[in-house]
């Protein structure tokens, strides 16, 4: 029974990301309502505050969920890929986070258009400069750089690898983008 509570409020916090990710399938970020998600995801305005501060808020741990997957140490089998009982090293982990953007190509297409890009871009980086720092941390550490510079330069560098993948219509598979992006930063980091 103790664990009944938590259930209901995790039940709850996947419903509304859920139904978020559905309307961004819809509509651009500027134009979702919190009303739609919460009547989508069918709870209540209560409720969705409890979880999520705001639409905001929302999406930046929209972003940490992606980076968070992809770096916990029980990974499963998914339907478009399968990184379970692999070691997360720097190139795992860059073509794991590929396929999950793959994955999600139309909510993020919706993303990186318009009034929504700069501030999806935010939440994704920051997300990024988390998991970037853990793989790379120890090279990162070494660089005769300032560490915040070096974390932005990398993750300015994925974000336009990205752009190009999607520029591509995504026609390479994420192991081929991963490989690109890590041999343009392993002169300053080294292979990971």
């Amino acid at each position: 029974m103790a664990n009944r509570p938590d259930r209901r409020k995790q039940k709850s916090r996947q419903a509304i990301l859920s139904a978020f990710r559905t309307l961004l399938t819809q509509k651009r970020y500027s134009d979702i309502t919190v009303q739609e998600i919460i009547d989508l995801a069918d709870v209540g305005r209560s409720t969705f505050y409890a979880h999520f501060e705001t639409k905001d808020t929302l999406l930046a741990e929209l972003c940490a969920d992606i980076s968070a997957h992809v770096v916990a140490p029980h990974q499963h089998a998914e339907s478009s890929h399968d990184f379970s009982g692999v070691k997360p090293d720097a190139a795992t982990v860059v073509t794991h986070i590929f396929y999950h953007l793959r994955d999600d190509h139309r909510n993020l297409v919706m993303m990186l258009k318009g009034s929504s890009r700069a501030l999806f871009l935010h939440y994704f980086k920051h997300s990024l400069t988390e998991t970037f720092q853990a793989i790379w941390g120890g090279a990162i550490a070494e660089a005769d750089l300032p560490e915040d510079f070096l974390l932005s330069h990398i993750t300015g560098a994925f974000v336009d690898a990205l752009d190009w993948w999607i520029s591509r219509d995504m026609a390479d598979a994420p192991e081929i983008i991963a490989g690109y992006y890590l041999k343009t930063i392993e002169p300053i980091l080294g292979d990971g």
